[in-house]
């Protein structure tokens, strides 16, 4: 057996470990940057539901305040919707 080959394990040892780490850094610096890129995007899709829900919310108070004021207005003693005359 020729033992000068063996002289050189553990330098491949050596150069196996560094790739594995190198490997293993660069597979979780890919996977930190999905997770930052998907936290972006949640945040962005949150955002926007936000927008839409505050932005029917005020609609749907301005309905319910024209109808409030509808109401008043049918109501009214002064006013006789029916006929379509009101008086001041």
């Amino acid at each position: 057996m020729n033992w000068k080959v063996l002289e050189h394990v553990p330098l491949l040892l050596y150069i196996l470990a560094a790739k594995t780490l190198i490997l293993c850094l660069a597979f979780a610096g890919a996977k930190v940057y999905q997770r930052k890129k998907l936290e972006a995007k949640r945040q962005k899709l949150e955002a926007e539901k936000k927008q839409q829900s505050e932005k029917k919310g005020s609609h749907v108070e301005n309905l319910r305040e024209g109808m409030l004021v509808d109401a008043c207005i049918a109501l009214s003693p002064e006013c006789d919707r029916r006929q379509g005359n009101c008086r001041s």
